[in-house]
C-alpha cells in the first residue's frame, strides 16, 4: 500500500489551482510590456516560465490576461529585432483566442518603427478596442494619412504626437520664433489633408488628443474637422495642449450630443470683440448637452460669448482657465449667469484659473448660487505674475469664515479648497479659518505659490499650523499656467536649492507653531516639456481628474 506524498511539487499542482493562482497574481498588473528590455518582465509571461503545466494553464485558461500590450520602440532597433517583436506579439495574442478585444499602447521614438506600427494595426485593426499612440512627429504624419482601416471595435483612441523631445533647450526670444519652434519639434503636423485612417471607428466613445511637446504661442493646433472621425457617439472628448478654433468648439457641441466629459483648449482670440462693438450673432437656440457632467475649457484669450452657444443642465464639474494677462473685458459675467440660469445645474466642483479680480463681487454672487460645491480652486494671478485690479481682497473676505457673521457661509459642504498665495497672507488666513469652522468637512487645502516661493515669518507659521492639523492635508504647489509660464521673458532663477534649504524660521509671535516642523513643502511639478524626460516605456493616459480631487499643481 502506497501512501500519497503530502508534499507535492509546485509544478505538480492541479490545473484548476494553477489557474486560480495565475488569476490572482495577474489581477490589476496592467498590460504586457514589449519588448520588455528596459522594464521587469510582465507577470503573466514570468508565470509561463515555471513549467510546461503552468505555461499550458496560463495560455489556455487565463486568456483575458493576454489582451493588453504596451509596445515601446526605442532608438537604434534593427529590422530583425522589429520583425521578432511582431512575431512575439502574434504568439502572445494567440493565447487570447481569436475573438477577444485587444488593447494596444504604442510608443515610437525611432522613425524605423513606422512600418512596424502600420503592420500591427493593419493585422489587428478589427479586434482593437482601445488604442493609445505616442509618436514622433514624422511617425504621426506617416500614420495619419494612410488609408482607412477597419477599426470596427475601437472604442477609445488616444493620440499624442511630438513624442521625440528637442535635442537641446530652445531659446524662444528670437525674431524667428515660429520657424525655430518648427525646426526643433519636427515641423507642423500638416493638418491640411483629411485624416481617414480612423473613419470606420463607428463604436468610438472616447477620443483624447494632446501634444507631448507644446508651446501655447507657436503650436499649430489640431484641425478636428479634417479628422474623419464618427463623433456622434463620443461620451469623452479631450483636446489639450493643442488649440481648437472657437468655430470648431461650437461644431463639437453641435455634433457630440452624447458628451459626458469634455476638456478643450480653445483659441478664442479670433472671436474676441472689443468693448462697444456689437455682440456677435449667436445661434437662435442654444444647443442642449443633456449628459455633460464634466467641462474644462482653457482659452488662449477669454471669450465670454462661448456660454451663449449651449446649455448643460446636468453639469457637475466646471473648470475655466485663460492664458491672457487681462480678462477684464473678456469675462462676460452677465452672459455666464444667463448660461447658469437656463442650465439650472448644481455644481459640486469649480475651478477658476484666470484674473477675475475685476469681477470679485460677481464671482461671489455666482458662488452664492452653488451651495453644493465640494471642491474649489481659485487662481487669479496672471501668467506674468500680475494681479490686475485691487478687489481680490473682497473675494477672499467673502469666503472667509467669521464666527460672528457666519450665517451666510459659502459652500458649507466644501472638502477641497485651493487659493493663490498673496503677500499679506490673506489666503492662508482664509484657509485656516475654513478649517476651524464648526462642522468643517475640509480634507485638503492647497496654496498655489510662485516658483521662487520661500516661506518666512508669518507665512511659514501659517503653513506649519495647517500642516499640524490631523484632519486636513495641507499642500503647497506651484502656480500652474497650463504652459503659459513659457511666455515669461524675465530670467528664471536657476540657482536651485532643495527642499531642505527653504527657510521655515518664524520670527514673530507665532514661532511656537513652527517648532519641530521641517516637512517637505514644495510639491515637485515639472515644466511643460518634462513629459519628454520621462521613461519612454510609459504613455500619458491619466484619467480625467474631474472625477476626483484635482491633483496638486
Amino acid at each position: 500500500m502506497s501512501i500519497p506524498n503530502p508534499h507535492l511539487s509546485f509544478t505538480q499542482l492541479p490545473p484548476e489551482v494553477i489557474a486560480l493562482i495565475v488569476e490572482e497574481e495577474c489581477r490589476g498588473t496592467g498590460p504586457i510590456l514589449l519588448p520588455g528590455l528596459r522594464a521587469p518582465q510582465s507577470r503573466i509571461v514570468s508565470l509561463t516560465h515555471i513549467s510546461r503545466a503552468w505555461r499550458e494553464v496560463a495560455s489556455s485558461l487565463c486568456r483575458s490576461h493576454w489582451t493588453a500590450y504596451s509596445i515601446t520602440i526605442h532608438p537604434n532597433k534593427t529590422p530583425d529585432q522589429l520583425t521578432a517583436l511582431v512575431a512575439l506579439l502574434a504568439n502572445f495574442l494567440a493565447n487570447a483566442g481569436p475573438v477577444r478585444d485587444i488593447h494596444l499602447t504604442f510608443t515610437e521614438l525611432d522613425d524605423i518603427a513606422r512600418i512596424t506600427l502600420l503592420n500591427i494595426l493593419t493585422r489587428y485593426a478589427p479586434r482593437i478596442a482601445s488604442l493609445a499612440l505616442k509618436l514622433s512627429n514624422a511617425g504621426a504624419i506617416s500614420l495619419l494619412y494612410r488609408p482607412a482601416l477597419p477599426f470596427d471595435r475601437l472604442r477609445s483612441l488616444r493620440f499624442i504626437p511630438r513624442a521625440t523631445p528637442p535635442p537641446a533647450p530652445v531659446n524662444l526670444n528670437d525674431s524667428d520664433e515660429p520657424e525655430l519652434w518648427h525646426t526643433v519639434t519636427g515641423g507642423p503636423l500638416g493638418q491640411t489633408l483629411e485624416v481617414s485612417i480612423f473613419k470606420y471607428s463607428s463604436c468610438l466613445t472616447e477620443f483624447h488628443f494632446s501634444e507631448a511637446v507644446w508651446h501655447p504661442r507657436f503650436s499649430d493646433g489640431i484641425t478636428l474637422r479634417l479628422w474623419d472621425l464618427p463623433l456622434q457617439r463620443l461620451t469623452v472628448l479631450s483636446v489639450t495642449r493643442s488649440w481648437l478654433e472657437d468655430t470648431e468648439v461650437k461644431a463639437v457641441f453641435q455634433t457630440c450630443v452624447q458628451l459626458v466629459s469634455c476638456r478643450l483648449y480653445c483659441d478664442a482670440a479670433v472671436s474676441f470683440v472689443p468693448p462697444g462693438l456689437p455682440h456677435p450673432p449667436s445661434s437662435p437656440r442654444p444647443l442642449v448637452l443633456p449628459h455633460l457632467r464634466d467641462l474644462a475649457i482653457t482659452m488662449r484669450s477669454m471669450d465670454g460669448y462661448l456660454w451663449d452657444y449651449f446649455t448643460a443642465p446636468n453639469l457637475k464639474q466646471l473648470s475655466i482657465a485663460s492664458l491672457s494677462d487681462d480678462d477684464f473685458h473678456g469675462w462676460d459675467h452677465a452672459t455666464f449667469m444667463q448660461f447658469r440660469a437656463r442650465s439650472g445645474f448644481s455644481l459640486t466642483g469649480l475651478q477658476l484659473h484666470f484674473d477675475f479680480s475685476h469681477h470679485a463681487g460677481n464671482i461671489l454672487d455666482l458662488l452664492r448660487t452653488l451651495p453644493a460645491l465640494e471642491w474649489c480652486s481659485f487662481h487669479w494671478t496672471t501668467v506674468h505674475g500680475f494681479q490686475l485690479g485691487h478687489d481680490i481682497d473682497i473675494f477672499l473676505q467673502g469666503i472667509y469664515y467669521d464666527p460672528i457673521h457666519s450665517t451666510n457661509l459659502l459652500f458649507p459642504n466644501l472638502r477641497c479648497l485651493g487659493l493663490d498665495h498673496d503677500d499679506e497672507n490673506i489666503s492662508l488666513r482664509v484657509l485656516r479659518s475654513r478649517c476651524i469652522e464648526p462642522g468643517s468637512r475640509l480634507e485638503v487645502v492647497r496654496l498655489l505659490v510662485p516658483r521662487d516661493f520661500k516661506p518666512t515669518g508669518r507665512t511659514a507659521a501659517h503653513i506649519a499650523a495647517l500642516r499640524k492639523r490631523p484632519d486636513v492635508r495641507m499642500e503647497v504647489a506651484y502656480m500652474d499656467f497650463l504652459g503659459g509660464e513659457l511666455l515669461v521673458e524675465e530670467e528664471q532663477d536657476d540657482s536651485g536649492g532643495g527642499e531642505d534649504e527653504m527657510d521655515y524660521t518664524d520670527d514673530d509671535e507665532e514661532s511656537s507653531e513652527d517648532e519641530g516642523t521641517r516637512a517637505a513643502l514644495m510639491t515637485e511639478v515639472g515644466e511643460i516639456m518634462d513629459n519628454n524626460a520621462q521613461d519612454a516605456s510609459s504613455i500619458d493616459v491619466t484619467a480625467d481628474e474631474w472625477s476626483r480631487w484635482p491633483a496638486a499643481g
